[in-house]
């Protein structure tokens, strides 16, 4: 091979390497491109990471919050079973006592029924001492009186000095009197009937 051949290959491989020089600095403004964009990409994920940081912060503080706010709640829960077990005490307690008052009212129905049989029983006898009183006393005063009348008109013939008006005082003081005790007896038979 002469010299020149050999400067024809050396130029035809300077060439080869030329053009993969040339297609690397291709590739090389490609990868710039590539690194230029990643770079840009590094940034963008620099700052979502910054925001995620201080996302995180936010989430961190509104976790201790939210710690301290079931805290709080579990301290509120434990108050309201205690409350809930007074309740129940109260409820337990209110049921003995409305038994206790069933059982007085049913007592009292039956005191009732006793004090209505009472009433009646009571109500027939004012109904006979009445009935007693109309026939047999107001007869038997009626009776006194005429009587009493007579031992004056006696007494008058044997004592003239004595007045009538006077007799007729003392026969009608007797009379209230006796109206006043009859009077008397049937206010306490009536307030044993209320």
């Amino acid at each position: 091979m002469t010299d020149s051949e050999k400067l024809d290959l050396l130029l035809a491989e300077i060439r080869g390497t030329k053009e993969e020089i040339q297609s690397m600095k291709g590739d090389m403004q490609s990868m710039k491109a590539d690194m230029h964009s990643m770079k840009n990409n590094i940034q963008e994920l620099k700052e979502d990471v910054t925001t995620l940081k201080e996302d995180v912060q936010i989430l961190k503080e509104d976790t201790r919050i939210l710690k301290e706010d079931v805290q709080i709640l579990k301290k509120e829960v434990k108050i309201l079973k205690k409350e809930v077990r007074i309740l129940k005490e109260d409820v337990q307690v209110l049921r003995k006592d409305m038994q206790n008052v069933k059982a007085d009212i049913l007592n009292m129905k039956v005191e009732m029924r006793d004090i209505k049989a009472d009433i009646k029983t009571l109500k027939k006898r004012v109904a006979n001492i009445e009935f007693h009183l109309e026939n047999s006393t107001d007869r038997n005063i009626r009776l006194l009186a005429e009587n009493f009348i007579d031992l004056i008109d006696k007494l008058n013939e044997a004592i003239p000095a004595a007045d009538k008006s006077r007799v007729y005082e003392v026969k009608v003081t007797y009379f209230i009197e006796e109206v006043n005790k009859l009077a008397e007896e049937v206010a306490k038979i009536k307030d044993k009937i209320a």
